[in-house]
Order: structure tokens, then sequence, then C-alpha cells
């Protein structure tokens, strides 16, 4: 009995080694088929264990005799955070799964998988592997040798294992081969660094295994950068495709919006995707029918699913308008994608003409950029357009431009009702730094003219809410200067209208915008010559801009200085004499011009600082109350009226009341001053009291009485009001003007030189050289060596100032 059950025993023995050597030969694969393979025992480190440590002869767990049921699980054995191979720890949470988490490729999965196009591998020692046509651990490794590192099952060279499991994915350029290379990202390809539309070298972390595009160049099989499950090796945004491509992206989209990297359908070209935004695109060509944008009423082009209807997008809209732009055409021929697919090419050649209501803009010979002033000095290149226009809504009639320090995360919308609304663009350019620290932007090369913000916003054009565009309506040129408005102006009866600024000042300064009207002012007899035609006739220069700068100047500081517009004056004690000495001062700022001949004591006024006048008017006198003035106490700044002489034009004092240089008596009469007509002395009254000057009750005794009541003479005669010949005299004598006036015939000296004249002998006493009237045949008494007595000093410095 005993002996009959071993011989059943034997038989059943034979009967299920017989059955497993003819499962050898089946079809399908089971875990059977690893003893059909030599068993090399491991011995390269670190896998250089005894048999013991991972298989167990008898009762064991596993179906390949290990000690651990599960191939994984017996890897894992060691490969845990505290097993022997905790460097190289791994778990099941750690198996990717895209697009949700996972750093290492998946194990424990099916081999075939048509979503990430896996397939059965072509390497008979990998496909004895795969268990139950599921990958596992020694499906692509080889856990007892280490001929190819790391213990991989086959060779890895040009990511050969990636590609025999994903054989789908194994592609190259579709400019290659257009019929196969469709679906993937090439592979295998050499790294063009000659290609502008790639970078030199990929940046980190991606890499390229012998100069080559390869799978591995993105991906990492295990220990992934991310825990997405994409097994990238770094992180999957918008920054992830521009460490190889130069291309940027289209309205700040990423670029998975419109590419597929690996897509199972192979029906696309250039990676685009099957579908989005809930709608199909069929891109198989880059012209006519399934292109970019065709006009066959499917709304299913690359660009048209994206364009939603609004006023910014024009062309190919998704609601199936506007199809007819150019349609079945290569749309990157004027919208190149390594240009974000703004256009390109339309500036120069679009605007050279007119385009519906829009002006030309461009040409050789018209347009805004041949005008007498404009942006550019020389051609208008494409770059000088998007260096201050924004093209990403092109046509959809509005001007947008871009910031020229922020460029497009700052784009302003011109609204022509509001010209405000780019007020900081020109701002942002027209600063220190110009564009972006560019301060020559454009091909030209000119210099950005500064403009202080800072200024500007105290200034009182800004804080009358008045912006750039209300003086300059045109960005690009003007027939006026400094691209003033209007900018098409035709001209008028000026002999130079173009560079008539003051004309323009005055639309607004004549009292109906501006409170005060200017254009009235400068049109009195005498007037500081803004105009062109009396600067025409004195060979003169003077501007409104020499006095004014109409980007600072406020209600605080009226006036900047002539001889640096960028810098205020505020008039303080001394301030409107030192304003007016900047240019009549001997030394005038450039572009300012006097004229060649003055009808006064010249145009050179540097000496009127410390006179009498000076000290007095400006500075106040002891006794005197009241607002001291400085210049404006006799002359009005703009301009004056009065009624010259017959012999003076009379055009260059702007005095506030009438102040008679001349003399109607000739050489031959012995008429008096002006016929006895006291009002030509008004201006001289209004501070000096008559009642003690002329009426005999001064320390002069009868002389002013004799000269100005009895001889009308006019006091420029003996005196000039903007200092004495001697310095230190207090009377402003100085017989240099009154030796060159109309008067001239019977004034001259009497032996002495001129700067004795008239001089202080001693205490209250004084003496008079100047000879008069020594050649009238009237009679009139001549006089030589005159003295006086009295003291000027104790001059009863009392007045009565005008308004």
């Amino acid at each position: 009995m005993k002996f009959a059950k071993t011989k059943i025993s034997i038989l059943l023995l034979i009967i299920f080694t017989a059955s497993a050597l003819f499962s050898l030969s089946s079809q399908y694969i089971s875990f059977n088929s690893v003893f059909t393979s030599s068993i090399k025992p491991a011995s390269d480190t670190p896998h250089d264990f005894t048999c013991s440590a991972c298989h167990i002869t008898h009762a064991s767990a596993g179906n390949t005799l290990t000690s651990v049921k599960g191939n994984a699980n017996l890897c894992m054995s060691c490969h845990n955070p505290v097993g022997i191979a905790s460097s190289v720890s791994f778990s099941d949470a750690d198996i990717a799964i895209p697009g949700t988490s996972g750093n290492s490729h998946a194990w424990n999965k099916p081999a075939i998988n048509t979503t990430y196009e896996a397939n059965l591998s072509s390497n008979p020692e990998i496909l004895k592997r795969i268990i139950n046509d599921t990958i596992i651990c020694s499906s692509c490794h080889n856990q007892h040798s280490q001929t190819y590192n790391p213990f991989l099952r086959a060779s890895n060279t040009g990511d050969a294992l990636c590609k025999d499991c994903h054989s789908a994915r194994d592609v190259g350029r579709y400019a290659d081969n257009p019929v196969t290379n469709r679906g993937s990202h090439p592979a295998g390809i050499i790294y063009d660094t000659s290609n502008p539309y790639l970078l030199p070298a990929p940046e980190n972390p991606l890499i390229l295994p012998d100069s080559k595009v390869e799978c591995s160049s993105c991906h990492k099989v295990h220990f992934a950068a991310t825990d997405d499950g994409f097994l990238l090796r770094t992180d999957n945004d918008n920054t992830f495709c521009n460490k190889c491509h130069t291309f940027r992206s289209h309205e700040n989209m990423r670029c998975t919006v419109c590419h597929e990297v690996h897509n199972p359908n192979k029906n696309n070209i250039y990676l685009i995707k099957d579908n989005a935004f809930a709608m199909q695109i069929n891109f198989t060509s880059l012209t006519g029918t399934n292109s970019f944008g065709d006009d066959d009423s499917v709304v299913d082009g690359i660009c048209q699913i994206c364009h939603i209807p609004s006023p910014n997008v024009l062309h190919h809209r998704r609601d199936g308008t506007f199809l007819n732009h150019y349609p079945g055409q290569n749309c990157t021929v004027c919208h190149p994608h390594e240009k974000q697919f703004y256009p390109q090419t339309g500036c120069l050649t679009c605007h050279s003409v007119p385009q519906g209501s829009r002006r030309q803009i461009i040409n050789p010979s018209t347009g805004d950029f041949v005008e007498a002033n404009h942006h550019m000095s020389g051609k208008v290149t494409e770059n000088d357009c998007v260096t201050c226009h924004y093209t990403g809504n092109h046509r959809n009639g509005t001007v947008e431009l871009l910031d020229p320090d922020y460029g497009e995360d700052l784009i302003y919308s011109y609204d022509p009702a509001n010209a405000s609304s780019i007020e900081n663009f020109c701002l942002n350019c027209h600063d220190e730094n110009g564009k972006a620290g560019n301060t020559r932007p454009l091909s030209g090369g000119a210099e950005v003219p500064v403009t202080n913000k800072e200024k500007w916003n105290n200034s009182s054009h800004k804080l009358s809410s008045y912006s750039c565009t209300d003086c300059h309506d045109n960005g690009h040129g003007s027939a006026k200067r400094h691209l003033l408005s209007p900018a098409d102006y035709a001209g008028d009866s000026s002999p130079d209208p173009m560079n008539d600024e003051e004309e323009f000042c005055e639309k607004c300064h004549n009292g109906t915008v501006a409170s005060s009207d200017i254009e009235a002012e400068f049109n009195r007899t005498h007037t500081h010559q803004v105009d062109e035609i009396p600067q025409n006739g004195t060979n003169s220069g003077l501007e409104c801009v020499s006095c004014h700068n109409p980007h600072y100047n406020n209600s605080e500081a009226l006036v900047s200085d002539p001889d640096n517009t960028n810098e205020n004056i505020v008039f303080v004690t001394n301030g409107e004499r030192d304003f007016c000495l900047r240019c009549h001062d001997g030394n005038p700022p450039d572009g300012i011009f006097f004229p060649s001949t003055s009808y006064g004591s010249g145009w050179d006024k540097s000496n009127y600082t410390g006179s009498r006048h000076d000290m007095v008017i400006n500075k106040g006198e002891p006794g005197f109350t009241g607002d001291a003035e400085d210049c404006g106490a006799c002359h009005q700044h703009h301009g004056a009226d009065g009624t010259p002489e017959s012999s003076y034009t009379g055009i260059y004092t702007m005095l506030k009341g009438k102040y008679d240089k001349s003399g109607s008596a000739t050489a031959s009469t012995c008429n008096t001053w002006d016929n006895d007509d006291n009002g030509d002395y008004e201006l001289c009254w209004n501070c000096h009291r008559t009642s003690l000057i002329a009426n005999r009750n001064d320390a002069f005794e009868d002389l002013h009485y004799i000269h100005v009541d009895r001889a009308d003479s006019p006091c420029i005669l003996c005196h000039d009001v903007h200092n004495s010949y001697d310095t230190s005299e207090r009377g402003l004598v100085n017989f240099l003007y009154g030796s060159g006036s109309a008067a001239n015939y019977d004034v001259n000296l009497a032996g002495e030189t001129l700067s004795g004249a008239f001089f202080f002998s001693g205490e209250n006493t004084g003496e008079c050289y100047l000879r008069c009237h020594n050649s009238m045949p009237c009679g009139r008494r001549g006089h030589f060596t005159r003295s006086y007595t009295g003291n000027p000093l104790s001059y009863p410095w009392t007045y009565t100032w005008p308004d």
C-alpha cells in the first residue's frame, strides 16, 4: 500500500512537470515562464546578496520562491524608508497617476494603455516579465545583473526602453516626414543650437542625452521633481516649454491651450489638440481646408475656436462670423508664432494707404511722419511702431499703447474724449529713464525730452484737468513745432505760421478758456515781441516758452528760469528783478535776441541791481509801508498801451504810465517841451510827489521847478531810472541817455567829465557842471557851474504807490 502511494506521487510529479513544460509552448505568458530562462545569481553591487536574501526554498510566499508575495513588495522590502536601500525608497503612493499624483513610473498596471499609448514590449526578456499583462519592477529591471545600469533589463541608449513600450510616441519632426511624424513631440533628434526658435541650450533641469532631444530630456522615470503624475523634470507651468523654445505665449495663454505634447489622435499637425473649449479642432494643413481658418462655415480652425465675438476680435470668430479674412491662408505669415501671433507685417504695408476711415499714417512723401515735427527722425521701421503700439487687439477701433516700462503688463486704451487716458503712457517715456532705461528708444536715435512727472502734477495745466493730447493731438507728427495742435494746421498770414506757437497759446489764454486775456496784452502798443511780424522787423527773438514752461508753471511759480526753463522761479524779495535780469544782463539765454536798436538806455540793465530805485522799490525804504514791488512797479509783463511820439516808436517800454522820452523842440525853435503837457511824466508822478519836486519844496532849491515845471524838460534828460552813472550816487543822475535822446542837441558838458557833471561837494552842498541851452537863439539862459545847498540825503521819502 505504501509502495503504491509512492508510485502515485511520482506519477503526479511527472504529470505536473509535463504540464509545466507544456505551458512553455503556450502563446500565453504567465509567471511560469521565468523558469525557462537561465537564472544568473545576483552578484553585482549592491545586489550581491545570497539567494536566500530574497528566495525561500519551501513554503514561499511569492510565486517565484520569493519570501514576499508580489514583485514590487519584494523590491520595497529593501527599498523603503527604513530598509537597507532607504536612499532609493519607494511606496505605492509614488505610482504616477497623470494629472493627479505620483512621481515614479507606474508598476502593477496594465502593460497596454491606449490613453498613454503604451504597448507590449518587443524585447523577449521584458516580455517574459509582463505577468498577466501587467508591468512589474522586473519588467524593466534585472535585479540579478548590472549589465545595463541601473539594473536594467536591456540597454536604454537613446531612451530605447521608453520607445519600446511607447512606440507610438517614437516620432521625429513633422517637417521630416509629414505623414508619420504626427501626434507626439519629436524624440531622438539632434537639438539644433542654430535654430532661432530654440535657446542655445535647454535651461536646467532639462537635459540633452547625447546632444539629442529624448524622452528623458523632459521626463524622469523615478523621483520626478513634480508630484502631478506627469513625471516631468520641473514644474508643468507656462515656462516649461520656454526652457527650450523661444516662442512666447499669446494673450498670456499656456502652450497647452493649443498644443498637446502626446496625442493619440494623429490627425492634427504641429501637436495641435483635437479640441479646446468644448470645440473640435481640425488642423491638418497650414493652408486650404482644415487650416488656421477657412470659410467652410464649420468653425473648427485653431484660431477660430478661441476668437470669442468681441470688439477686440474682428476676424474668424467662433460664432461663424467674419470668416472672410484671408480664408485658408497661412495666418503665421502675418501673425508669426515667434511674435506671439501679433501682426508683424501690417504696419508699414497697410498704413501707407488709408485704412477705411483711418487716415494714411506712413509714406515716403505724405503721412504723419513727414510733417515738420514728428516723433521719428528718419525712416520709420516696424519696430518703431511696436515700440509704442500694442497690436494684439489690432483693428478693434481703439488705439492701444504699451507702457514704456511695463510693456504688455500695462496697456493703455486711447480715448479721444479723455485726454488723460494716455497721460501716464506719455510721462513714463518722457521721464529720466525713457523707455525702460532706453532714452533713445526709436530707430532715429533722438533722445527723449524729459518731463518731470512731479512738477507736471503740480502745474496749472494739470491742476486744470488738461493733459498731453489737449495740446499735442497727434503723437506721430504735426505741421507745428513741438507736435502742437492742430497737427494738420495749414497756416495763416503769419510769416512762419508753423512755428508761430504764441498763436497756439492764445487759443486758450484769451480770457475765455483761461481767465487772463494774454492775447489782448500782446495786441497792445508796447509788448514783449513774441509775435513774428514785429520780430522780423527788428531781428529780435522771443517766445512764450522763453519765460514760461507749460509743463511746470503754476500759480506759485508763474515763470521759469530763462537760462533753464526746466526750473521754476518763485518770486521772493528779489525774485522779479532777478528773473528779468536773466535776459537783461547783457548775456541773454540762447534763442533770445534783442532788437538791434534800443530806444532807451540799452537792453543791459545789470547795473540796476543796488541802484536807488532797486533799493526803494524792491526792498522798501525807512518809513515806507506797503508791498514792495520790483520791475513790475513801472513795467507791464506782456504789453502796455500808449501813444508814442512821432520821433519814437515806443514799442519796447511796456510802461504802466506815460513816460515821455522825447521832445518837440528842434535846433531852430524855442518851443517848450511837449507844449507843457504835464501828463508826459505820469509814470514818475505815480511815486514822486509833484508838491515836493516841481514846486520848489525840495533840497534842490528851484532846479526841478525850473526844468520840469517851467521848461517842461523830460525826466530822462538828467536821470536814468535804472541806474546812476556813479553807483554811489543816490539821485539816479546819468547823462548818457539824455545826451543820446531827442534833446541831444542842447545838452553838453561844461568842461568836466561825465562822472563829474553832478556830484556832492560836501554836507548839504553839491555842484552841477551840465550846460544847457547855450546854442539856443531865443535867449534861454545858459549856465555853467551851478551850486546848490540842501541835503538830498534827508529827502522825505513818502510815496503814494500805484495800484
